[in-house]
């Protein structure tokens, strides 16, 4: 069977850096995608040296078509309102999307308003 290709865009900051290391383990993922704007061009591995041995991937800078050509599912990891911008074009391409900011788990506007200005 062949393992699902999953993406991170937004790999550098705490939560993907996290989702990386659950991801790069798992038996069942490829980890075929991380992008960066702070990092990009730098391997996983200096970003956080745990990698080390682990994986050779080297984070880009985020390009969409890039992006929906490497992954089955891909998690946004990036800073409020950028999964908002995005969203439609990735679930248009008929992949799967987890946003672990709060742009699409929060449904009161005005809830999100107050948390994130």
């Amino acid at each position: 069977m062949a393992k699902t290709r999953v993406g991170i865009v937004g790999v550098a900051g705490y939560g993907g850096g996290q989702l990386a290391s659950i991801l790069v383990n798992h038996p069942e993922v490829e980890l075929s995608y991380v992008s960066s704007e702070s990092a990009s061009g730098t391997k996983l591995s200096e970003v956080f040296p745990g990698f080390l041995g682990r994986t050779d991937l080297v984070t880009e800078s985020f390009d969409m078509n890039t992006m929906l050509a490497e992954v089955d599912i891909v998690f946004l990891a990036q800073a409020g309102g950028w999964a908002a911008k995005n969203a439609k074009e990735i679930l248009a391409a008929d992949k799967k999307m987890i946003d672990i900011s709060a742009d699409l788990r929060i449904k009161d506007p005005d809830i999100y308003t107050k948390w994130y200005k």
